[in-house]
């Protein structure tokens, strides 16, 4: 019986590090897939711009912060509710750069960067978009058997840890009823 048991544990080890292997392979295509929506915004909100910046380079010496202030100067409604708009697409294009400079470093670098700063937003719209594969590329493969072997290394480390206070339990255990005659 104990033979039975030992071998489930080994095949549920081996289960959940190939478990871990495939999700560490989805991990460079996220990536991937998240510094292409990045990219992708970034052009549309420069196509946005390019109206405005024409402008700002024709009468503005190329500044859209003085095309903006002479907008809100304006009398007319419409061109001050405009200048919302146009510094909303500046503070956009500005951020998506950002993003996308933070974006060319390292794969290592570039996956704590997803984790712990990307774009709540983005983020989302990448992991409701994600498409799952299996990339066999060198980077897939080094994410996919670090990522098994950090998650092995938890597993059997919590593993020792309970079986430890279990065995420590076991020990220190007393009879309620032994002090009583």
């Amino acid at each position: 019986m104990a033979w039975i048991l030992k071998c489930c544990g080994d095949y549920f080890r081996l289960c959940f590090f190939a478990c871990a292997i495939l999700l560490g392979l989805q991990v460079p295509n996220f990536m991937v897939q998240y510094e292409q929506r990045v990219d992708a915004q970034l052009i549309e909100a420069k196509s946005a711009l390019s109206g405005f910046a024409f402008t700002a380079n024709r009468y503005f010496e190329g500044d859209l912060n003085k095309l903006i202030a002479h907008y809100r100067a304006s009398d007319d409604v419409v061109f001050q509710q405009d200048a919302n708009s146009i510094e909303g697409i500046v503070e956009r294009v500005a951020y998506l750069e950002q993003e996308s400079n933070a974006l060319n470093v390292s794969s290592i670098l570039k996956g704590l960067h997803i984790v712990q700063r990307a774009s709540t937003d983005l983020f989302a719209e990448t992991l409701a978009a994600f498409a799952f594969n299996a990339p066999l590329s060198i980077n897939g493969l080094l994410w996919g058997l670090s990522l098994a072997v950090f998650l092995m290394l938890l597993l059997d480390g919590s593993t020792r840890l309970c079986k430890s206070a279990i065995k420590r339990r076991g020990g220190h255990t007393h009879n309620a009823t032994s002090g009583r005659s």
